[in-house]
C-alpha cells in the first residue's frame, strides 16, 4: 500500500515538472497596438486560429562568395483545405511594419506553406540585433487570404537569446574574400 502510494506520488510529480505553465505576455506592435502573446513555460506559442498554424519562423544562414547571409523562414499548416490567394509576412516589431515576403500564388505541399525571404547581409549594419548580447523578440504578422477572400491574421514571436544569436554567428563562420 505505501509504495503503492509512493508511486503514484512519484508520478505525479513528474507529471507536474513536465507540464508547462501557459501564461500571456503583452506586447508592443508597429503603429502602437498591443497583441497578447501565449507563452508556454518559457517560449512562445505557435501563432495559430481554426484554420491555420504558424509551425517555423526562424532564420537560415547562407553564404555567397564568401559573404555570410541570413534569411527568415516560414512554414503555414493549413487546417482545412482551402486554395490560398496570398500570403504577407511583415515584421512588426519595430516602429512600422517591414515587408518580409509576399506571395502572390501561394503553392500548398499537401497541407503546408513554405517560403523564404531574400537574403539579408549578415552584419552589424544591416542586423544589428543579431549582435546584441540582449534577448531580441521580433513579431511577425501573416497575413493569409484564401481565394474566397476569407482572411486571417496571426501574429508570430520569434525570440532570439544571447546563446541562440552566437548558434547563428557561429554557424555562418567568419567572412572571406571572394
Amino acid at each position: 500500500m505505501l509504495r503503492e502510494a509512493m508511486a503514484a506520488l512519484v508520478a505525479g510529480y513528474l507529471l507536474a515538472a513536465c507540464t508547462h505553465v501557459e501564461h500571456s505576455t503583452t506586447v508592443a506592435i508597429a503603429g502602437g497596438s498591443h497583441i497578447r502573446l501565449t507563452m508556454l513555460g518559457d517560449t512562445f506559442a505557435q501563432a495559430e486560429d481554426d484554420r491555420y498554424v504558424v509551425t517555423e519562423s526562424g532564420l537560415t544562414t547562407f553564404r555567397r562568395s564568401g559573404r555570410n547571409f541570413v534569411r527568415w523562414q516560414f512554414t503555414i499548416r493549413v487546417k482545412q483545405p482551402t486554395p490560398l490567394a496570398e500570403i504577407k509576412v511583415e515584421e512588426v516589431s519595430g516602429n512600422a511594419p517591414v515587408l518580409v515576403l509576399e506571395d502572390r500564388q501561394p503553392r500548398l505541399d499537401h497541407t503546408y506553406w513554405t517560403k523564404q525571404s531574400a537574403l539579408i547581409p549578415a552584419n552589424p549594419q544591416a542586423l544589428p540585433w543579431l549582435y546584441d548580447p540582449e534577448t531580441t523578440l521580433r513579431i511577425f504578422r501573416v497575413t493569409i487570404t484564401d481565394i474566397n477572400a476569407h482572411t486571417a491574421v496571426l501574429y508570430q514571436p520569434a525570440s532570439f537569446n544571447h546563446k541562440a544569436k552566437e548558434a547563428i554567428r557561429f554557424q555562418m563562420g567568419p567572412e572571406t574574400p571572394a
